[in-house]
């Protein structure tokens, strides 16, 4: 995913959009779609027993494509401070449904609020990231324009 003259371009937003986002969880693989309800998640959220969620990576900061060794390195500091801050999480993937850009290892975070997930997405320079509540809706919230 590249930028354009420090704004998103047509085809990020697009891309953001339409990419399905899976996590692995005790009852196996859920799939996230921005705007569309997820039974699954809902029913997560509840086991969890909180009300807020986010989906997140360290991949790819400002939407520039790194190696995977650089991404492995920063979604391994990401996690090491979900398990510093104790929030229950998920390992998952996010994917581009036509495989145009490299799928992203990401997690989904329960009980995180809407300003912790932002400020975590902020310091590893993410241009946006899933948000939602016990609605079992995601949300795409951009951060930065890039």
């Amino acid at each position: 995913m590249s930028k354009l003259a420090g704004e998103m371009s047509e085809e990020l937003l697009k891309a953001y959009r339409q990419a399905l986002y899976f996590a692995e969880t005790p009852q196996g693989e859920i799939q996230l779609k921005v705007g569309e309800r997820s039974p699954e998640l809902i029913g997560l959220v509840q086991q969890q027993q909180c009300d807020d969620w986010a989906y997140i990576t360290a991949a790819n900061p400002k939407s520039e494509i790194l190696s995977e060794e650089e991404n492995s390195s920063r979604n391994k500091e990401l996690e090491s401070l979900l398990n510093k801050e104790r929030y229950p999480f998920f390992s998952g993937l996010a994917k581009s449904p036509d495989d145009s850009f490299p799928a992203e290892k990401s997690f989904l975070v329960f009980g995180i609020s809407e300003k912790e997930a932002v400020k975590l997405a902020e310091k590893f320079n993410q241009a946006a990231l899933l948000l939602g509540t016990s609605t079992g809706v995601p949300i795409l919230r951009f951060i930065h324009p890039f």
